[in-house]
C-alpha cells in the first residue's frame, strides 16, 4: 500500500480511495508527533491555536488523522489544544500507515493554508529522499538502464522534483534549502520556520559568516517594527485628526534645524540602521516631527 499526496490527500480522500480505516476514541495521552516533526522542531503556530480555541468543541467534531501506532498525521493543533483544555480522548481516524507514508500525508494535509510553511514542509519532504532515490533506481531497472551506486544529475534532479512535488513548492526552492541549511545561522533558521523570513532571503545570506546573518535578521526584524509603528501612528493620526499642538516653522529655520537634525542622527543611529520615513495624507506641505525631536532640535541649535 502507498499513500502519497494526491487531490485527495484529506481522510475522506483516502477513504474513497479504497485505504481501511478505523473511526474510534482515542486517548490524547497516548497520540505522538511524527519522528520527522520532532526531528526539525516544528510546532503549530500560536496563531493557529488561538482561532480554533476560539471555535470552542467545534474543532473535535472532526477526527484527528492517526497511524496505528497513534502517531500523528493531521490534527496537530487539535491535539494540542485538548491537550490545554485537559481532554483524556479524541475522536480519532486510524490509519495501517508506514512512517514513510504517514510523512507524506502529514506533509500533503499541510500544503498552503493549512498550518505548515514552504520552509517547514520542504524540511520533512526531504526526510523522504530516500525513498524518492529507491524509486529513482527502480526506474532505472524499468528502463533497462545499467544501475549504479550513484544518481546521474538529472536522477537527483528528478529526486529533487519529486521532493518538490510533495512539498507543493518550486524544485528551485529545495534547491536553495538545501544550500542554505548547512550555512545558515540557527537563528536564521528558526526565523525560517516561524516565517519571519522568505526562503530567498535566507538562500541570500547563505555565504556570511553567521555573525553577520544575525545582524541581517536584526535589521529586518527592527524594520518590520519600525513599519508596524508607522502603521500604528498613521491610524492614530487618521481617526483622532491632525494635531493641535502642531507648529510652523519658517524655510530658513528649517535650514538651520537640518544640519543639528543630521548631527542628532548620527549620534544616535548607526550607519546601517534603517530611518523609516511616513508618508500621512494631510492637506498642505509639511514635514512632521515628534515634539520630544523638534525640541531636542532646537536645543542643540541654541548650542552650536
Amino acid at each position: 500500500m502507498s499513500v502519497w499526496p494526491t487531490d485527495e490527500s484529506s481522510s475522506a480522500g483516502a477513504q474513497a480511495s479504497g485505504q481501511r480505516c478505523q473511526l474510534g476514541l482515542c486517548e490524547v495521552g497516548n497520540l505522538r508527533p511524527h519522528p520527522s516533526y520532532v526531528r526539525h522542531g516544528l510546532h503549530v503556530p500560536a496563531s493557529r491555536i488561538a482561532a480554533l480555541r476560539d471555535l470552542g468543541e467545534f474543532p473535535f467534531r472532526e477526527p484527528i488523522v492517526i497511524t496505528r501506532d497513534k502517531t500523528i498525521v493531521d490534527g496537530y493543533a487539535r491535539w494540542e489544544i485538548a491537550k490545554e483544555c485537559g481532554l483524556e480522548a479524541v475522536l480519532c481516524l486510524e490509519y495501517d500507515l508506514s512512517a514513510t507514508e504517514a510523512l507524506a500525508w502529514l506533509i500533503a494535509s499541510h500544503l498552503p493554508d493549512h498550518g505548515l510553511s514552504a520552509y517547514n514542509r520542504i524540511l520533512l519532504a526531504l526526510d523522504l529522499r530516500p525513498t524518492l532515490r529507491d524509486r529513482a533506481r527502480e526506474n532505472q531497472r524499468a528502463s533497462a538502464r545499467k544501475l549504479s551506486s550513484n544518481l546521474t544529475e538529472a536522477e537527483k534532479l528528478d529526486v529533487r522534483r519529486e521532493i518538490a512535488k510533495v512539498a507543493g513548492v518550486s524544485v528551485g526552492n529545495v534547491t536553495k534549502v538545501e544550500q542554505l541549511t548547512p550555512t545558515a545561522a540557527p537563528e536564521v533558521l528558526e526565523a525560517l520556520k516561524r516565517e519571519e523570513i522568505s526562503i530567498h532571503k535566507a538562500w541570500g545570506w547563505r555565504k556570511m559568516p553567521h555573525e553577520g546573518q544575525r545582524e541581517q535578521l536584526r535589521l529586518l526584524r527592527l524594520e518590520g517594527d519600525l513599519r508596524r509603528k508607522a502603521r500604528e501612528l498613521i491610524s492614530k493620526h487618521r481617526s483622532e485628526g491632525p494635531s493641535t499642538s502642531a507648529v510652523l516653522v519658517t524655510v530658513d529655520e528649517f535650514d538651520e534645524l537640518a544640519p543639528s537634525l543630521r548631527l542628532m542622527l548620527a549620534d544616535n543611529v548607526a550607519q546601517t540602521d534603517p530611518i523609516l520615513i511616513a508618508s500621512l495624507e494631510v492637506p498642505g506641505k509639511g514635514i512632521f516631527f515628534s515634539k520630544e525631536l523638534l525640541q531636542g532640535l532646537r536645543e542643540r541649535r541654541t548650542q552650536t
